[in-house]
């Protein structure tokens, strides 16, 4: 499923690298990368995705090196391949949870968010009563939920999910991360999650931090 080689990556003007020699995942593979903030943790997450292109080696998500392909190419692998889940939501303040929910595939034509999946998944996170409701009236919890529902409406083989139960209680935590464990199981999804939580690492198949991930030679699943 992902396959990480010689990976280095440096933002404009700033002395901040990531160095990956080797990562492999498999497909099913459900992996916790944890480290401090400003450990490069969402980075790695936007590099995966093809969000942003490394300055040496390769990414090759599902036998397909991301460097290779076009913006449109990259553009269409993201909403055919992977669920996004982003720390800011990235939801339309003007538009409804349902809008919001569905808009990604509504734009591209994709017939794989059906509306009954869509109810299915608002219901196991507990936002069918917010769904008329515009993003700009609900609160960070339900936003989250929102954001972390439309990454599934389309049914992804790969979730990137970069820290989804930061802004929620314990009890909703759970359920998230129950639901998109089960999701995983249920359609041999990879995911890789972002967390500074520690309690959650038991519900893994692999916990990474992401200083060692730069370190070590070869990890594999």
């Amino acid at each position: 499923m992902l396959t990480i080689s010689n990976l280095t990556f440096q933002h404009d003007n700033s002395d901040f690298e990531i160095a990956i020699p080797n990562w492999n995942l498999d497909s099913g593979e459900l992996c916790v990368l944890t480290g401090a903030s400003g450990s490069g943790k969402t980075t790695l997450l936007h590099l995966i995705a093809g969000l942003y292109l490394p300055k040496a080696g390769t990414i090759t998500v599902q036998g397909g090196c991301t460097a290779d392909l076009s913006g449109q190419q990259r553009r269409e692998m993201r909403l055919a391949t992977f669920g996004l889940v982003f720390q800011d939501f990235r939801l339309f303040s003007y538009l409804t949870a349902a809008e919001n929910i569905s808009l990604p595939y509504n734009l591209s034509g994709s017939s794989s968010a059906h509306p009954e999946w869509i109810e299915t998944l608002s219901e196991a996170f507990g936002i069918t009563g917010i769904l008329h409701q515009r993003a700009a009236t609900l609160s960070r919890g339900e936003q989250q939920r929102v954001a972390i529902c439309r990454a599934l409406a389309g049914r992804p083989a790969f979730i990137l999910a970069d820290e989804p139960t930061a802004s929620v209680d314990s009890e909703c935590r759970d359920t998230i991360l129950n639901t998109l464990r089960t999701y995983c199981e249920d359609h041999n999804a990879t995911m890789i999650l972002t967390s500074h939580d520690p309690s959650i690492r038991d519900s893994f198949t692999q916990s990474v931090d992401i200083q060692d991930l730069q370190h070590s030679e070869v990890l594999e699943s």
